[in-house]
């Protein structure tokens, strides 16, 4: 009898259309093609009347794939309630997983190294279900594309969500009866550079059992659930920070480093009165200087240990497939009088002065066939586009506003406008680091929380960038959650339909509240949006926003009549689930963690300031107060916020 098949297949040929680079694995654009065929007719029993039957063979590579192993053990025995033991060969009478590379794989033409980064494929062939990537590696070299198939796997066809770690904001229904269709899905992303970086704001001390929801690994704020990419290469941030070049020559040949008014160089121990000065500052006229870096990075293009070079280690952003040569974050310009005639002639000289820099090394790296990217960042000094020409071999990174600038059309206009320059200018996509973090935006204990706008953000950018630096940060680390778990949908797809993920997000999450969680989503986005967000400000560490007073925030758009306006919306969806538990802890989770850390702030502001009265930010002899302290520094470090 004919099979019927329901497919969807998308396929991007862009490596028919754009040339390859030979140099290097990197591309800045998809090469691999996205299939996705699954039948309309049930093929696979997992589970019938409650009765589980079904093998789940161990890797062939364990140690590569154990993430995925273990990962798959626990969600088939949360689906079917039987314990999972895995086997060392099929029996061939029930279903059997396979993970991993192996031989069976290889027969079908199952082969990930094909594949883009982060690629893999879920093929079933008869009874047996495949699911390969490229595993295992140390260092810029690990993989975990088995991992991200397994989630795949689960979220396509079992109907996991991973929202964030955790019981509560882990989605695993239960089946009596568990079929599959036949599969033959070659998945990989949109975008390869997908990292997400939590920046640590929480106002200190940190109280762990609230700020790390429960699951979390206080070591990895980011759960490899969000698909945060495996490549640790390509950086650009601040990546001559990597090479020790204080430790290296600051006694050697001081003239590396910044001359400051004072007539000393700044070198690594120059300063500590920001973290960004224990590496020094460089003087960008010197010509020795510049020689150093090009041999660090021919010496890392080509593999050469760092030990040859006298550096203890190669840091993420040095390996054989690029180099970040990147400044220090807040540059000291250099007072020697090379640099001082630059700065005389402002700011496009400056601009220009660093960008020669790079552009010296990555042309000379380029003449003489040394492979690799050089990666270099635009911004604060050295965000202007640089009036010489950019050899094919440097990768630009940009830092726009980001997702919270799309409220103010003049900035909007003015960001796409920078992006489509710059891509024009090196003639194939860029990419970006952004920054939706209350690192940037002092506003204490309000919800930052704008998951609609992150994916709109990106979909819009999708035809200018090959991926994000993705930096976010919240007092309260649950204001971020949905902001990153879009994040990491919309890069991986960027057909993703944002509106579509956040109602069921809604529905699984909340059952019967989903309407009232999903108004709840949509208000305090939109305050932070539109009363919030509403202007930024340039700064030496690239744009800020200019946010309104605590005034202003507590007495004007938190308002009382708001306040008590979203209370009852959440009072009205505990009620519609108040004979579902489930739905119900989780609607009160979210309350205690997104609404309520700073709900009596608004009367204890009232109460310390009389009406009317803006007042200074910390109230006179009232120790303890909650407008003191810097809620991103360390205990020590704590200053005021702005009133």
């Amino acid at each position: 009898m004919r099979k019927q098949y329901v497919m969807t297949t998308v396929v991007l040929a862009m490596a028919a259309v754009v040339p390859m680079l030979a140099q290097t694995p990197f591309k800045p654009y998809p090469v691999s093609p996205r299939k996705i065929v699954i039948g309309k007719d049930p093929q696979i029993t997992l589970c019938k009347d409650g009765k589980a039957a079904f093998e789940v063979v161990k890797p062939a590579n364990p140690a590569a794939a154990k993430e995925a192993l273990k990962e798959l053990l626990l969600r088939l025995e949360q689906i079917t309630g039987r314990k999972v033991v895995p086997v060392a060969k099929a029996s061939g009478k029930v279903p059997a997983f396979y993970l991993g590379t192996c031989p069976e794989a290889e027969k079908l033409g199952l082969n990930p190294e094909k594949l883009d980064r982060d690629g893999f494929y879920i093929k079933t062939d008869g009874n047996r279900i495949f699911i390969t990537g490229c595993d295992g590696g140390t260092g810029t070299k690990i993989q975990k594309a088995t991992l991200f198939g397994v989630y795949d796997f689960l979220e396509r066809f079992a109907g996991v969500r991973y929202y964030f770690p955790g019981e509560i904001g882990t989605i695993v229904p239960k089946k009596k009866d568990w079929t599959l269709p036949s599969i033959d899905i070659t998945e990989r992303p949109d975008m390869q550079k997908r990292r997400i970086y939590c920046y640590p704001c929480a106002r200190p001390p940190l109280d762990t059992s609230k700020y790390f929801y429960p699951g979390l690994n206080r070591k990895n704020l980011i759960p490899p659930t969000w698909r945060n990419s495996t490549r640790k290469t390509l950086g650009a941030n601040h990546g001559i920070n990597a090479l020790e070049l204080g430790r290296r020559f600051s006694k050697t040949h001081p003239e590396y480093f910044a001359l400051t008014k004072d007539g000393k160089r700044f070198d690594h121990t120059y300063s500590s009165a920001r973290p960004s000065h224990k590496y020094g500052h460089l003087c960008f006229s010197s010509e020795g200087l510049k020689e150093e870096v090009y041999q660090d990075a021919v010496a890392a293009l080509t593999g050469k240990p760092a030990s040859t070079r006298g550096v203890s280690r190669w840091n993420y952003q040095w390996d054989p497939e690029a180099v970040s040569i990147c400044p220090n974050d807040g540059i000291y310009w250099c007072q020697c009088p090379a640099c001082k005639k630059i700065e005389a002639q402002g700011a496009q000289a400056i601009n220009d002065h660093i960008w020669k820099f790079r552009v010296d090394i990555a042309n000379k790296l380029k003449k003489n066939n040394i492979p690799g990217y050089v990666t270099a960042n635009s911004y604060a000094q050295f965000s202007l586009m640089p009036s010489m020409e950019l050899p094919d071999n440097i990768n630009v990174s940009i830092t726009p506003p980001g997702p919270w600038s799309m409220n103010i059309p003049s900035l909007w206009s003015r960001e796409q406008k920078r992006m489509k320059d710059w891509v024009k200018r090196v003639h194939h996509k860029i990419t970006i680091g952004t920054y939706a973090t209350k690192a940037l935006a002092l506003v204490p204990e309000v919800p930052n929380f704008t998951p609609r706008a992150v994916g709109a953000y990106f979909k819009a950018q999708k035809d200018s960038i090959y991926g994000c630096f993705f930096e976010v940060g919240s007092d309260h680390w649950m204001f971020d959650f949905m902001n990153c778990y879009v994040f990491s949908k919309v890069l991986w797809n960027t057909d993703t339909d944002v509106e579509a993920l956040m109602d069921e997000h809604c529905r699984l999450m909340f059952g019967k509240a989903a309407s009232q969680m999903n108004r709840f989503y949509r208000e305090i986005e939109d305050i932070w949006m539109h009363k919030i967000m509403k202007e930024t400000i340039q700064t030496s560490l690239g744009e800020k926003w200019k946010v309104p007073t605590l005034y202003e925030i507590w007495t004007r758009i938190y308002s009382p009549e708001k306040v008590r306006e979203i209370s009852t919306l959440l009072d009205q969806a505990e009620k519609a689930v108040a004979s579902d538990p489930e739905s119900l802890k989780r609607v009160k989770f979210i309350r205690k963690e997104i609404w309520e850390p700073w709900r009596p702030l608004p009367e204890l502001f009232r109460m310390t300031f009389p009406t009317g009265a803006r007042g200074p930010c910390i109230p006179a002899g009232r120790k303890g107060s909650p407008w003191t302290g810097n809620w991103t520094s360390p205990p020590g470090k704590r200053r005021k916020l702005s009133g």
